[in-house]
């Protein structure tokens, strides 16, 4: 079973970034429906964030779990295809998880085909790269679908980001 979980360190000329990337499954201990997320730390802020913990009361931890924002995949950097977003078991996995660290960039590609039950997708693969010297990072999401559908890219952000040439650039 995969279970990766990639830390890179970049400094940078503004301020120090760090690029969390986790691969794993969804059947894991303390579960969020995470895999194939990502977040960005620079400096004391997080640029790309996560949602942390939910309200812990009897039913997070009970078959409501996966109803609140903070442990459904809705509420992480992660597509939502035809409405479908992950679900809560070991069989919900990164396919393959491979990194790459160069002397200029770091490279994370991860193969998440299955991880969203949406008829139309047929695979979905993420590969992340870390620019060293700028600190520049770029999420490439390529999917295949078997017919029209809708993909909704989902980025969990403090504030609104601005469109750039080629993306956005966040706050």
């Amino acid at each position: 079973p995969v279970s990766e979980l990639f830390m890179g360190f970049y400094r940078t000329p503004q301020d120090a970034l760090y690029l969390l990337v986790k691969g794993g499954n969804n059947g894991e201990s303390h579960n969020h429906n995470d895999v194939g997320t990502f977040v960005i730390i620079r400096g004391d802020t997080m640029p790309v964030a996560d949602t942390a913990g939910g309200k812990y009361e009897k039913e997070y931890f009970g078959e409501k779990r996966y109803t609140y924002f903070a442990t459904r995949s809705g509420g992480h950097n992660y597509p939502i295809v035809d409405g479908v977003e992950q679900e809560g078991h070991g069989r919900c996995r990164c396919k393959r998880f491979e990194v790459t660290q160069g002397e200029s960039a770091d490279e994370v590609f991860m193969d998440l085909t299955g991880t969203l039950k949406a008829d139309a997708l047929t695979s979905f693969t993420r590969k992340i790269r870390a620019e060293r010297s700028s600190g520049e990072v770029c999420v490439t999401d390529t999917f295949e679908l078997a017919r029209a559908a809708s993909v909704r890219d989902r980025l969990i952000v403090p504030g609104l980001p601005e469109k750039a040439e080629g993306g956005l650039l966040l706050p």
